[in-house]
């Protein structure tokens, strides 16, 4: 399952991602975020704010490169898991938000089914 990330500094927050709410099937599962169209920028992080979650972080360890992040939905519950995913451009590091499941705009979710 791939996610399409966007950076528009000019845009609060500055990233977002399509599709903002991610369904899944819980269980063994690949999720990788990549730049969406014509996006310039290198990833630098893949946060699960603190939660009602258990285990803390539902995912296995993200793995950040430039150019994708990829994380393992292997848990087995069936929730909503907010995430912020952080990029870096010119040298400054930019974030989506995530302040709460019925938050908003750039509040990115994992929704396991």
């Amino acid at each position: 399952m791939t996610i399409k990330v966007y950076l528009d500094t000019t845009q609060t927050p500055p990233v977002t991602v399509n599709p903002e709410i991610h369904n899944v099937n819980h269980g063994n599962e690949t999720i990788t975020w990549v730049p969406g169209d014509n996006q310039s920028f290198a990833f630098s992080g893949l946060t699960i704010p603190a939660g009602n979650y258990t285990p803390p972080n539902p995912f296995g360890t993200p793995v950040v490169t430039d150019g994708e992040i990829t994380v393992t939905d292997s848990n087995g519950s069936s929730a909503t898991y907010l995430y912020i995913i952080s990029v870096t451009s010119g040298g400054q590091t930019y974030s989506s938000n995530a302040v709460g499941i019925g938050g908003g705009a750039g509040n990115p979710s994992i929704k396991n089914n």
